[in-house]
């Protein structure tokens, strides 16, 4: 399966869409006070005044695809092979609850993804040719769902020792 990041113009969209909510709910009621904020996620905040008091309020943020300040890509270790396996090995994120494993034939792109894990490391062994250099890269992924940029990408002759 591959898998393809979402593309930056998704935010301006984002943008758009609830800048436009928060446009037409105020030309709807006047009372009605709405504001957007963007952090690594689009807000949108409204609440409505009468006679000086809040009626009522309320709050929608949706993802905005990207880096989410704070949180960065995993860092290799490193790759080794045993027994026809190749072992992965990375540092921890903090903040990481899982991690994706991409592997591609092609230097820079081309990454379909392999797995994902909780651990710090991964074993790869499916459909493996001796010969094939093969190109990895690595994301985390946080309890919000937000992914990382993928790592420095991490190559390996596949049968060399």
């Amino acid at each position: 399966m591959k898998m393809s990041r979402k593309p930056p113009s998704l935010l301006i969209v984002t943008l758009v869409l609830i800048l436009g909510t928060a446009i037409i709910a105020r030309a709807a009621d006047p009372d009605l006070m709405a504001a957007f904020s963007v952090t690594g996620k689009v807000g949108l905040k409204w609440s409505k005044i009468e006679g000086g008091s809040e009626v009522f309020s309320g709050e929608k943020s949706v993802t905005v695809p990207g880096e989410v300040v704070g949180f960065k890509a995993p860092t290799w270790v490193g790759i080794r092979m045993d027994q026809d396996n190749l072992f992965l090995n990375w540092y921890a994120v903090p903040g990481a609850m899982a991690y994706m494993i991409w592997r591609s034939d092609t230097s820079g792109s081309g990454y379909e993804n392999i797995g994902n894990t909780q651990d710090l490391r991964f074993v790869d062994k499916a459909g493996l040719v001796k010969g094939n250099t093969y190109y990895y890269a690595l994301t985390a992924i946080n309890a919000e769902f937000d992914e990382t940029p993928f790592s420095k990408e991490k190559s390996y002759k596949y049968g060399r020792r």
